[in-house]
């Protein structure tokens, strides 16, 4: 596996120092076009300067080299399992010699190892096709990739979210309001599960009665209760602290 450790390893460096060569040209191009010593000709001028040094000392093109993603197309039958252990380990080597940045943060405690490995990172994607060949392509995923989409940073001081489960639930259910029509949002536990239910009425879920649910996955049905938040509701408790059970807040945004 040292081939294809060491090929993985230079794949991190050249997806980190260098950018291809048609966005290069790219650049290039604008530059020649702006106004001599204009502050968006000198600001093109720093970022082929950026790019020389990037390529020349194998450093880190951005300063955010993000979340490390492989798209791994194989053969069927292929040993992802070691695959994934050697590209860890690729990761860690690239990540010591200054290929990466060291900008892997467990999202629940905060906790930097200075790796870029852990649980869910690097993330892999693997394909699998019917020719006998492996390709693997590479994506370094920084956070201004996101501008567009939904990004929730935790702790979140206007949901009242902290760096735990309960506040993923909360930036869930707010992108769900955010960025879908949805009128509401329905959800049935078993009327034995107290710790489920503590946990929607910590979201804002409101009871509505009990009945019977079905379980398509047992072949089955169970008595359930049943919860609902609706986006008028979600909207009310906006901007303010609505008291949760054991004396805990939450606001909701």
């Amino acid at each position: 596996m040292s081939e294809l450790l060491n090929s993985l390893i230079e794949l991190i460096r050249r997806t980190s120092a260098e950018i291809p060569d048609d966005v290069h040209k790219a650049i290039l191009t604008s530059l020649e076009n702006e106004k001599k010593d204009s502050l968006a000709q000198n600001a093109l001028k720093i970022v082929d300067q950026n790019i020389a040094l990037a390529k020349n000392k194998s450093q880190p093109i951005c300063q955010d080299t993000g979340s490390i993603l492989f798209y791994v197309d194989c053969p069927v039958g292929y040993d992802q399992i070691t695959f994934a252990e050697t590209a860890r380990e690729a990761v860690k080597a690239a990540t010591k010699k200054g290929y990466l940045r060291q900008n892997s943060v467990d999202s629940l405690t905060g906790k930097n190892d200075g790796t870029n490995c852990g649980p869910g990172a690097p993330a892999f994607h693997f394909h699998q096709h019917r020719s006998n060949e492996i390709a693997v392509r590479l994506a370094l995923k920084g956070g201004g990739c996101e501008n567009v989409g939904a990004q929730y940073s935790l702790p979140d001081d206007g949901l009242h979210a902290n760096r735990d489960l309960d506040g993923c639930r909360k930036a869930i259910l707010d992108a769900v309001f955010l960025y879908t029509e949805l009128e509401s949002v329905i959800a049935e536990v078993r009327v034995t599960n107290e710790a489920s239910r503590r946990v929607l009425a910590r979201c804002g879920f409101q009871y509505e009665g009990s009945g019977m649910c079905a379980r398509p996955a047992f072949n089955d049905v169970v008595a359930a209760d049943c919860y609902r938040l609706t986006r008028s509701l979600w909207a009310s408790l906006k901007g303010w602290r609505a008291p949760l059970p054991h004396g805990r807040l939450m606001v909701v945004e």
